[in-house]
């Protein structure tokens, strides 16, 4: 295998990609010609231009599997930035792989081969991170803690030892001489007792000099002790709820994000998915996608379209769009970075699921048999997914 050029070649190919130019065609001799572009964590190149990253480990794999079956020759990996010009070049046999991060799709499958599918993924959005309080998201997680099944039963239970605590006030209070009926009236009396157990079971009141009796002042030492108890539950829920709502954002609907500024990846499965869902509205957004930066004069709705998820997670942080759509695994990836870290949230419920393989050739059907082959055997590994969180981040394996 032939060590990825070096930095300054690797920019010229990025402008070259970025103009529209085709994939460089492969070095005389070579057997199988590896496309690759940058897209950290799977492909990235250190500072003497030598390509690394998840999918060039994998590749360095399978190549020695390939090539102790006999199956290929040399090999070289060949920097091609633009997915639009890989999927072209595997579709003539310019290029025989394409080991960098490509989702599967019918439409493209039309035009070259997949593959077995190594990663499940699928579109979101990131966002920069207010560091507010979404108070819907809290109401959300306090909804859903106490609708949960044993959450109701606890509840009814509360209810229940209100209703007996109420009774043991009304005998407490009888006993000492101070019961409500005389003064209040019966109704009003029961309204009272009940009030009254309520606030001490939930923990407002605490022991008092309201009974000098034994069993009267064990009855508020018990209930004391289960008001304690309650509040700091019921705090704790709410703690929880509100810590977690910091920064968080309720779901955004992919029918808002056409209306803002968002960037994509170009040639993607987001670039396309923004455009569908720009139609199925009517084109009522007036969606308009060209390259970053954006125009000076541009206003309202803006799809910017970058090379590399990286440089749309730039133009995010420095305000020039509102939102990136893109892949999970990606954007998540980028949002654990140090350079990002605390700035960027990634929505963790997907639009569409999508799956990653490596786009093949259809010219040969030998080599993509052998790679469906070894990515299977490696996938069963007990190390495969400690391999890939490792590299991608623990979750990674499969988002929500």
């Amino acid at each position: 295998m032939k060590a990825a050029t070096l930095p300054a070649a690797l920019l010229a190919c990025l402008a070259a990609g970025a103009a529209g130019a085709a994939c460089p065609d492969r070095s005389p001799g070579v057997d199988v010609a590896v496309g690759i572009r940058p897209a950290i964590p799977f492909v990235d190149f250190d500072r003497h231009g030598v390509a690394r990253g998840l999918a060039i480990d994998m590749w360095q794999i399978a190549e020695r599997e390939l090539r102790a079956r006999g199956l290929i020759g040399s090999t070289e990996f060949v920097l091609c930035p633009s997915i639009r010009d890989q999927g072209e070049a595997l579709a003539s046999g310019g290029l025989d792989v394409v080991i960098s991060p490509l989702t599967i799709t019918a439409a493209r499958m039309e035009s070259y081969a997949f593959s077995q599918q190594y990663l499940s993924s699928g579109l979101t959005v990131m966002q920069r991170d207010s560091g507010a309080i979404d108070f819907r998201h809290a109401a959300g997680v306090v909804v859903d803690t106490v609708t949960q099944p044993g959450v109701v039963r606890a509840v009814l239970g509360f209810l229940a030892l209100n209703l007996v605590v109420a009774l043991l006030f009304r005998w407490a209070l009888r006993a000492e001489g101070k019961g409500l009926e005389a003064e209040m009236g019966p109704f009003a009396a029961t309204t009272a007792y009940v009030i009254e157990a309520v606030t001490r079971t939930i923990g407002l009141k605490g022991v008092s000099s309201t009974f000098r009796r034994a069993a009267g002042r064990i009855l508020e030492i018990f209930l004391a002790v289960v008001g304690t108890a309650l509040s700091a539950t019921a705090f704790g829920v709410l703690t929880s709820a509100f810590v977690g709502a910091i920064g968080a954002r309720t779901a955004l609907p992919i029918e808002d994000v056409v209306r803002m500024r968002v960037a994509v990846l170009a040639g993607s499965t987001a670039e396309d998915f923004l455009h569908d869902t720009a139609r199925r509205l009517g084109d009522r957004a007036g969606l308009r996608c060209g390259a970053a930066p954006a125009p000076a004069t541009a206003q309202g709705p803006l799809c910017l379209l970058t090379p590399t998820w990286a440089e749309a997670a730039d133009l995010l942080a420095a305000g020039t769009v509102d939102v990136v759509l893109g892949d999970w695994v990606a954007l998540s990836y980028l949002a654990r970075l140090d350079r990002y870290a605390g700035r960027f949230t990634v929505q963790p419920r997907t639009y569409v699921s999508e799956a990653y393989g490596w786009g093949i050739t259809p010219h040969r059907p030998a080599l993509r048999d052998g790679i469906d082959r070894i990515l299977i055997d490696e996938m069963r590994q007990p190390e495969w997914r400690a391999r890939i969180e490792g590299a991608l981040g623990a979750g990674a394996i499969r988002p929500e």
